[in-house]
């Protein structure tokens, strides 16, 4: 029973149908405890059947306080109906967590973020634990979430928020130390004021959330400095090679473009773009199917360009007249067309080496 345990660095919840409510234990609450059987993992033992101290028979469980001082990783899993029982503090209570991961509960998410109608300052702020350094977010939540952290101190480097269409303002002024963020199946969501502020920012991946690229365009244009330091970009789409945007990806390194839909090439303007991409090392175009028909024609003018990838484009049939950039030392080419296999085969040298996988029969 997790009363019993003087310290826990790790829990697990998934799928658990007979909690419905998660509360932090009060010193000074007499609750006449019960126990109740449900699937959970902690670092103390394999997954199966724990024991599990709750404080009344309406699926409330509660964690003692000694556990806030040493819970490190707290993972909750399809609890579509759990609700958090929280004073002003909520997990913020938990000072040395260091990776929280919530899966298919938008009920929890909703009782944790604060409601304050047209008050922007305090409508959606999720008060976090100031050690917290992981936070991964998978399922619906409230329309807008704000991370905040006591005093305005944080250590959060990595934040993936996927497959929530209800989300629409995502708020990151509190998140300046964030390294690594995702967005991923987000339609709805955009951050109209918070994206300058991370400075920090060395990964970014952007996926079926169309609001955040033209996000991007729109501070730039009002001058705002964007991701000084950011060295890998992850997009959907050829929105993000704008001339704006461009400029200012100065540390780019790695450019990954998948999923391309209604594309067959870029446009002038993101011709220009994408020239603009100075830094850029490795350059990766991933399962745009028959979609994408031709290569940027400015491939030739990207000077630092080492490893080029084009896995899944069965529309591309040949190279830029121009060429590759005389800089390039690696072609890796998989499922794609037997033509364009071809070709790209014929370029191998000895500083060029060229790989091909999955050589199919489509022209």
């Amino acid at each position: 029973m997790l009363r019993c345990m003087q310290a826990l660095a790790e829990l697990f919840l998934e799928d658990c149908p007979g909690i419905t409510q998660l509360a932090i234990e009060e010193e000074e609450e007499n609750i006449q405890s019960y126990s109740i059987s449900v699937p959970v993992h902690s670092s103390s033992g394999g997954p199966g059947d724990r024991l599990l101290t709750s404080s009344d028979q309406n699926g409330l469980l509660c964690l003692p306080l000694n556990l806030m001082s040493s819970l490190k990783k707290i993972s909750i899993r399809e609890l579509p109906h759990q609700v958090f029982r929280r004073k002003n503090e909520g997990l913020s209570r938990f000072t040395c967590l260091e990776k929280l991961t919530v899966w298919g509960c938008p009920r929890l998410l909703s009782s944790l973020v604060d409601k304050h109608g047209n008050d922007e300052q305090r409508n959606g702020r999720w008060l976090l634990p100031k050690s917290l350094e992981e936070l991964e977010i998978r399922g619906d939540s409230p329309a807008m979430m704000q991370p905040c952290f006591p005093g305005n101190l944080t250590c959060l480097r990595k934040l993936q928020v996927w497959f929530s269409p209800s989300l629409r303002s995502l708020q990151l002024r509190n998140c300046t130390t964030l390294e690594e963020l995702v967005i991923g199946n987000c339609g709805s969501v955009a951050a109209p004021e918070s994206l300058q502020f991370l400075g920090s920012l060395k990964y970014l991946k952007v996926f079926r959330s169309p609001g955040v690229i033209p996000c991007l365009e729109n501070l730039s244009r009002q001058g705002y400095a964007l991701f000084p330091g950011l060295e890998r970009l992850v997009v959907d789409g050829p929105s993000v090679f704008t001339m704006s945007v461009c400029k200012q990806l100065t540390s780019l390194q790695y450019l990954q473009l998948e999923n391309w839909e209604f594309v067959t090439r870029l446009t002038e303007e993101q011709e220009r773009g994408l020239q603009l991409l100075k830094s850029l090392q490795e350059l990766e175009f991933r399962d745009c199917s028959y979609d994408l028909k031709y290569l940027p024609v400015a491939l030739h003018c990207l000077p630092s360009l080492k490893r080029l990838k084009i896995s899944g484009c069965l529309g591309i049939s040949r190279l830029p007249e121009q060429g590759l950039p005389l800089s390039l030392q690696q072609l890796d080419i998989s499922n794609c067309s037997k033509v364009f296999n071809d070709q790209c085969k014929s370029l191998e040298t000895g500083k060029l080496k060229v790989n091909i996988v999955g050589n199919t029969q489509t022209a």
